[in-house]
């Protein structure tokens, strides 16, 4: 085979592997503004969100959130589903795509109070929680409407 069809065939078989993933930046803002974290922003502000994202496939049993351990990532779903673990106590709930994990961390800057475990092949988006706490601090409108947003979810979940 030619390196030129071999350059072909990498490209074809890599475009298959990510056909689950968002296919555009349009994509990630849709999946963000349907989060129970991102739902009240501004497109503007969606963008900024989404600059902050990584996406990647986890398998089951990859554990997003170790417990006690201080975050510097919120994580929500493409695709898949995952369960939320506290040591000594077993499973406390379950979330697929729409739920954004690690806020309560985020907020306290203290370690995580559960862990979070795939339970099944999964999509991924990994939110920078650093720079996002920097850019909350340097638009206070983007800030509020994020923390609103965690403090809703904090007292009724």
């Amino acid at each position: 085979m030619t390196f030129r069809k071999q350059c072909f065939a990498a490209v074809l078989m890599t475009a298959f592997l990510i056909l689950p993933c968002l296919a555009s930046a349009q994509d990630l803002n849709d999946l963000l503004a349907n989060t129970d974290l991102f739902h009240s922003l501004t497109p503007e502000q969606l963008d900024k969100v989404a600059s902050l994202c990584t996406q990647h496939t986890g398998a089951p049993g990859d554990v997003l959130i170790p417990q006690d351990e201080v975050l510097d990532k919120m994580y929500t779903l493409v695709s898949g589903h995952a369960v939320v673990l506290v040591e000594g106590v077993g499973q406390v709930y379950e979330f697929g795509p729409g739920i954004v994990v690690g806020e309560a961390s985020f907020v306290t800057h203290g370690p995580s109070i559960a862990s979070v475990e795939l339970d099944q092949e999964s999509e991924v988006v990994v939110i920078d929680a650093k720079t996002l706490r920097e850019m909350m601090d340097a638009d206070t409108d983007f800030g509020y409407a994020v923390m609103n947003n965690i403090a809703y979810k904090l007292t009724t979940y």
